[in-house]
């Protein structure tokens, strides 16, 4: 808060709600070190664990779409084998019957 040399206090800009005597009327409130990095150290955690959570978050959905495309080539070889290894029933079968 600004005083003019007659004592009066000076309205800053933009702050017109209040009458000037009221305003100079409230005390400043004074906030200690300790206090500010307390909120300071909070925020910061609070940040973190965010950052955190949403970083789980992203690595649990890369497992889930690594373990869905693991098992799909899986399934997918399994088929395979199991193809050829009836092509290759089906040819002894037809070999069988063509000798008879």
């Amino acid at each position: 808060m600004w005083i003019e040399d007659d004592g009066s206090p000076v309205v800053p800009a933009g702050d017109s709600s209040r009458p000037a005597d009221e305003r100079a009327a409230k005390p400043i409130r004074r906030v200690s070190m300790g206090s500010r990095l307390q909120r300071l150290s909070i925020a910061g955690i609070l940040l973190l664990a965010i950052a955190s959570a949403l970083a789980f978050v992203a690595i649990a959905q890369l497992q889930r779409d690594a373990a869905e495309a693991s098992t799909l080539g899986l399934a997918r070889a399994l088929g395979s084998a199991v193809q050829l290894e009836l092509g290759r029933s089906v040819a002894a079968l037809q070999a069988l019957a063509a000798r008879r």
